[in-house]
């Protein structure tokens, strides 16, 4: 009789707790938002993404915290819609018991910034990505200029760092080296405080500044 009550017991707790956390649940899905936290892992001085540049985003994609019921809220729908922004590398979403819409983001890292033939300029992060410029900031990496032409609309869906991989993913452009020769001056902690420029010569040469 005993054991039988202490095992009613422990079901009676777990049903209890299931019960409770089910209730506790559906209060809180019927709260409103209370207001979106964003937190920007910086990398060292960079800063490409503004705390409020993101709030813009998601209010003009439909998401407001003064109209929405947390149990409204789609967390997934949230993280792609701040990982559709270039800069941004990875995001985690989540509620807090707050009520409020914490934001993790990690930006992604340039290691130069590219001025083609036509003055257009944007970056090439640490990972052979591209990412457009940005009049907000402008980071502090070494400058890639002379005699190409690729444009950020053209390359912005290549993944450089795959020729490393696979040759047979070469792209047959001149940023097929200049990725190359960037990340390995960004690995060397030398070269990466000496080197300001890199241009690329009419006769396909390069030359380091």
């Amino acid at each position: 009789m005993k054991r039988i009550l202490i095992i009613s017991a422990w079901v009676f707790c777990a049903v209890a707790i299931l019960v409770l956390t089910g209730f506790a649940m559906n209060q809180h899905g019927n709260r409103k938002a209370m207001d979106i936290d964003i937190v920007v892992e910086p990398f060292g001085d960079h800063n490409f993404i503004p705390e409020e540049s993101i709030k813009t985003l998601l209010i003009t994609n439909g998401f407001s915290v003064d109209r929405q019921m947390i149990s409204e809220i789609d967390v997934p729908v949230i993280e792609q819609l701040v990982l559709s922004d270039p800069s941004v590398q990875s995001c985690e979403a989540c509620i807090t018991v707050e009520g409020k819409v914490l934001l993790k983001i990690q930006q992604r890292r340039p290691i130069a910034r590219l001025t083609n033939l036509s003055g257009e300029s944007y970056y090439m992060d640490e990972k052979g990505k591209l990412m457009p410029w940005s009049e907000k900031y402008t980071a502090p990496v070494i400058l890639v200029n002379g005699n190409f032409i690729e444009s950020y609309s053209d390359m912005k869906n290549k993944d450089f760092s795959l020729i490393d991989a696979d040759s047979a993913m070469h792209t047959a452009t001149v940023l097929d080296d200049v990725c190359n020769i960037v990340k390995a001056i960004d690995a060397d902690s030398f070269l990466r405080v000496q080197m300001v420029q890199l241009y690329l010569t009419t006769d396909n040469g390069f030359e380091l500044i």
